[in-house]
């Protein structure tokens, strides 16, 4: 009887403990509602940034497509997107494609990490993995050109693609809007038996952008840029040789320098794979710079070694030839090993065209001015020279030159024009105007380097009106002969016979004026006409009344609001003392000047002072 009265009590008790809970958690069941209030009004807040975003990455190919309008929370607690056409509300998923539901999904998490950073101070690193996935052409460069709007934002962001044209995308893109300095481009080099952990390496224009600092003609002596050039190029190389190593090599040491992977390679050779028996290999292997105890190997060994802050910079400039050259053969050899291992077949090498002959320039020696209103000056050439440098027909030892036949280089040279080119075995990088010549075909076009088949070039054209441009040409890279444009010389003077191919080798320096001094570029004074650094010919000084039957003629201006770059254009009507001076190229604009300090209804406007007519560019340093 006692034991069931305990029995009895316990079970009270415990029914009162049931009671007590049952009141308690009758105010968490509340919770639930706030919470889905709390998410439904988030996901409100957060439609105006994904649409704003959306519209930023994403543009549909036809104007009646469906549009996302708002945002729904579903009883399981999943987003989703509610899209719109006809008036007829139906959820995204069934009526929208891949690319405007891929568009939709990275807006809401771009809103949402734009709405942390606001609220609560979130993380500012983004990894964003192959961004451009799903996308056409077109909404990739939306993509491309939405990255830099993200970082103004406030992120930090990771982006790793395989797509080189993408990534090309991106870092154009961010270099105009967010400058370069703040930018970072790295390749992924795997590991192998040989390297033991993944090296993110540099790109081939940072090298280029390196060796172009060393060369700079103010840096002449100077150390610090010889030693960083040699150091990244050093760097660069061996990345490279060791993407070779895919098998393990008894021979090469755990952290081996240039001398050591050139021996790995060697030994390599002797075994029958295609790859390592190829001319591309047998070249850079048999180049003497590579020799033992030769000043390059000596040299790179330094750097290897950490003893940079050692080298001179004569010691760099004794091998800059080599440097380039041995660059040159390990890239050569990559995009050889690289075919392999795709088992691209061979084509058959049809002979490269021969390297035309150089061009003799007629005698010069003129100052080089470094003041545009100096140079548009009518002072005495003695009086306005502000360097030493002096500027001669040396210059164009080991050129030729081409009359241009197309509209092809776009603003950079019309029709009728003259390209000097480089004859030289310097590398051509990527995106460079180039003359190039294949069978007995001569183009006039913009290179175009593929990265996902380096056998072939790219040959592209920039004419103004995209109409009219004809179709990129794709060559074999083996069987064109590719002359880089280092300068172009602006001539009207059309050329008969008219040539049928883009551009016309010619015999003789054809210009129509003398070379009588030349601008030094500081700045951004010439753009687009010239960049920092580059040099612009100029000949005579023109008269009032020689201009009239000038229209379209390039020209530097000195006037009394200062000096200009601009295209001679028509005079008002009623006036022919007020004339246009057009904008060069797809910057600046066009302006109105008198020709005359007369009084007239045209007061406020700039009087020319003096016209000096420009011969050409020049894109090389001297």
């Amino acid at each position: 009887m006692k034991d069931s009265l305990l029995i009895r009590r316990e079970k009270e008790k415990r029914i009162s403990v049931y009671e007590r809970t049952a009141q308690a958690i009758e105010e968490l069941i509340s919770l639930d509602e706030l919470v889905e209030r709390q998410v439904a009004f988030l996901i409100n807040k957060l439609l105006s940034g994904t649409l704003k975003w959306r519209d930023a990455l994403y543009i549909p190919a036809f104007a009646d497509a469906p549009k996302v309008v708002d945002t729904d929370v579903e009883l399981d607690g999943t987003i989703a997107f509610n899209s719109e056409v006809d008036g007829t509300k139906v959820s995204a998923q069934h009526i929208s494609n891949s690319s405007d539901l891929r568009a939709t999904l990275l807006s809401f998490l771009i809103a949402f990490w734009q709405h942390l950073i606001e609220v609560r101070g979130g993380l500012s690193l983004l990894l964003l993995d192959d961004l451009h996935e799903l996308f056409d052409i077109d909404n990739r460069r939306r993509v491309a050109n939405t990255v830099p709007l993200i970082v103004e934002n406030g992120a930090k962001i990771i982006i790793t693609t395989n797509d080189t044209v993408f990534a090309r995308r991106v870092i154009a893109s961010s270099n105009a809007k967010i400058g370069a300095d703040k930018i970072d481009r790295r390749q992924i080099h795997t590991l192998n038996p040989t390297r033991h952990h993944i090296v993110l390496g540099k790109f081939i224009e940072a090298i280029e952008a390196k060796r172009k600092a060393f060369e700079r003609p103010e840096n002449r002596n100077e150390a610090q840029p010889a030693r960083d050039y040699i150091k990244d190029l050093r760097i660069y190389i061996e990345n490279r040789l060791l993407d070779f190593f895919d098998i393990h090599n008894s021979g090469i040491p755990y952290k081996p320098t240039l001398s050591d992977l050139i021996s790995g390679i060697r030994s390599r050779m002797k075994i029958p794979q295609e790859a390592f028996a190829s001319k591309a290999f047998n070249k850079l292997t048999s180049d003497p710079a590579l020799l033992n105890n030769s000043d390059f190997i000596n040299l790179m060994n330094q750097v290897h070694h950490g003893n940079e802050s050692e080298i001179s910079f004569n010691a760099v400039e004794r091998v800059k030839d080599d440097c380039i050259r041995i660059r040159t053969l390990v890239d050569s050899a990559h995009e050889e090993y690289e075919r392999w291992l795709r088992r691209d077949p061979r084509d058959p090498i049809i002979s490269l065209p021969a390297c035309p002959e150089p061009i003799i320039p007629p005698s010069f020696n003129v100052p080089i001015i470094l003041d545009l209103a100096a140079f548009t000056s009518e002072t005495p050439i003695c009086d306005v020279t502000e360097s030493d440098e002096h500027f001669t027909d040396k210059w164009f030892k080991n050129h030729s030159l081409y009359y241009i036949n197309t509209h092809n280089f776009g603003f950079a040279a019309t029709p009728n024009c003259r390209a000097i080119v480089d004859l030289s075995d310097r590398p051509i990088i990527d995106k460079m105007l180039v003359i190039a010549i294949h069978e007995n075909k001569t183009y006039a076009r913009r290179l175009f380097r593929s990265q996902t088949n380096p056998n072939i070039v790219v040959l592209g054209s920039e004419a103004e009106n995209p109409l009219k441009r004809p179709p990129t040409i794709f060559l074999p890279a083996e069987e064109v002969r590719l002359l880089n444009v280092v300068g172009i010389l602006f001539d009207d003077r059309p050329h008969f016979p008219r040539p049928s191919d883009e551009a016309l080798l010619l015999n003789h320096f054809d210009i129509s004026d003398n070379v009588q001094l030349v601008f030094r570029v500081r700045g951004n004074s010439a753009i687009p006409l010239a960049l920092p650094e580059q040099i612009i010919l100029g000949g005579k000084l023109l008269k009032i009344n020689e201009i009239a039957n000038m229209k379209g003629t390039p020209v530097a201006i000195s006037t009394s609001e200062g000096s200009f770059f601009k295209k001679i254009g028509e005079s008002l009507p009623g006036y022919p003392y007020i004339r246009q001076f057009e904008s060069i190229g797809g910057l600046g604009e066009s302006i109105l000047l008198r020709t005359e300090g007369i009084e007239s209804p045209f007061d406020s406007l700039p009087v020319v002072y003096s016209i000096r007519k420009i011969l050409g560019v020049l894109y090389d340093n001297i």
